[in-house]
């Protein structure tokens, strides 16, 4: 079996995507589309011709989301391995943003999507992936509250562990999701979050 078939080791067909990304981007964008732009000649439709992003949209459709299709019964069996799979998803959508300016629109995943869209078509992916964030949250505030200094300081250190994990929470889906789904983030992790410290303090 080729390695990017893995489910184990989603980094390796994700950096397969983003390899092939970087070997046509350049012909892409220096050869193809000034040639679209120009037989557009003066229309107005010459301000929608993006053939990189299109391109790319065309990878994500194609490659990643049909390969998380594939993978998906495998995934939603392991909290680990889902939260791995979510994590260089994340990764991923960061450098088409900072390398390539790929700009996903967060309302219409399906017409623009994100690696990461893919958990957001069904409710129960997004369900999903929401229960797999929550169990490493509660995992991690379990081991912040037995740790030995927990509680040492005006300010115990606890309490700023417990907000970094809040921050990291929220930045698996600022701006990547719709505050529809964002919220889900919310009320299934942040909230039982903050509650869970609350009674222990």
């Amino acid at each position: 079996k080729k390695k990017t078939n893995r489910v184990d080791k989603p980094q390796w067909f994700i950096q397969y995507f983003l390899e092939s990304i970087k070997a046509h981007i350049a012909p892409v964008s220096d050869c193809i589309q000034p040639s679209a732009l120009k037989a557009c000649g003066n229309s107005k439709m010459k301000v929608l011709v993006d053939l990189r992003s299109a391109m790319i949209r065309s990878l994500i459709q194609n490659c990643i989301h049909w390969r998380l299709e594939k993978s998906y019964a495998t995934l939603e069996n392991s909290h680990a391995l889902f939260c791995h799979t979510i994590d260089q998803l994340i990764a991923a959508d960061q450098e088409l943003e900072n390398v390539y300016e790929y700009a996903a629109y967060v309302n219409k995943p399906a017409v623009w999507p994100r690696l990461i869209s893919f958990f957001c078509t069904t409710d129960a992916r997004m369900k999903r992936w929401v229960e797999a964030d929550a169990s490493f949250a509660r995992r991690k505030v379990n081991e912040v509250l037995a740790e030995s200094g927990a509680w040492d300081g005006f300010i115990p250190e606890s309490c700023f562990d417990i907000v970094n994990l809040l921050k990291k929470v929220s930045a698996r889906f600022k701006d990547r999701l719709s505050p529809e789904f964002a919220f889900r983030f919310v009320t299934g992790i942040q909230l039982p979050v903050i509650e869970a410290y609350r009674i222990a303090v």
